[in-house]
C-alpha cells in the first residue's frame, strides 16, 4: 500500500498519543510546514483558532483527517465572556 502523500495546509489527524503533550490520537491539526527528512510541521489549535502546539511530526504519526473534519484541539477551551460598554 502507498503511503498517503500529504501536502501544505492538508488537515491531518493524529494515528496515535504523542507522548509529553495532552495531543491524543485522532485530534487533527493543519500541515503548516515540511520539514527536511520527510517530516512535517503540525499545528495545532483551541476552538478560538489560537495555537496551543506545533511540533514536527513524521508521517508515521498522521493520518488523513476525515473529509468533513476541521483542526480542533481535544481540550476544549474556556468560554470567554464579552461585555458590552
Amino acid at each position: 500500500m502507498k503511503p498517503h502523500e500529504y501536502k501544505l495546509f492538508d488537515v491531518v489527524a493524529l494515528a496515535q498519543d504523542i507522548a509529553g503533550t495532552d495531543l491524543r490520537a485522532g485530534q487533527t491539526g493543519t500541515i503548516v510546514e515540511q520539514l527536511s527528512g520527510g517530516a512535517f510541521e503540525v499545528e495545532f489549535t483551541d476552538a478560538f483558532g489560537c495555537t496551543i502546539l506545533s511540533l514536527g511530526l513524521l508521517p508515521d504519526d498522521l493520518r488523513p483527517a476525515p473529509a468533513n473534519d476541521t483542526p480542533r484541539s481535544g481540550t476544549p477551551a474556556l468560554p470567554v465572556s464579552v461585555t458590552a460598554e
